[in-house]
């Protein structure tokens, strides 16, 4: 799991190397990079961000590797569901650009019976 901090424990937010995420987006639609939003919507929610610290994320940015497929290179993304702070779920989605957003599919994540022995 890429690291991620608290906007208050961080000031470096514009640097290029962290991801802003709304705390409770799970579609995308929050995400804002410093280095790939256009400047104007990063300062926008750069404001909301030091308005309101506690509806945001910081996460270590990272590259994902594409996956080929029919439709050209798709971008995954898996993610977790988290009850007061206990993974409850995965989901997995798949995107056509390395920001995984609204419009990424949904797809299946499929987990083979013997990593799952493994883990016991």
């Amino acid at each position: 799991m890429p690291e991620s901090r608290h906007p208050s424990s961080c000031h470096c937010k514009e640097d290029g190397t962290w991801v802003v995420k709304g705390a409770f987006s799970n579609n995308g639609d929050e995400v804002f990079v410093s280095s790939v939003t256009d400047a104007r919507t990063f300062a926008r929610f750069s404001r909301l961000l030091d308005t309101n610290p506690n509806d945001w994320v910081l996460q270590r940015k990272f590259e994902t590797v594409s996956v080929a497929s029919d439709a050209g290179p798709l971008y995954p993304c898996v993610g977790v569901y988290t009850i007061n702070g206990q993974a409850a779920g995965v989901y997995a989605r798949a995107s056509t650009g390395p920001i995984t957003d609204y419009s990424a599919l949904d797809v299946a994540l499929l987990i083979a019976e013997d990593e799952i022995a493994e883990q016991r």
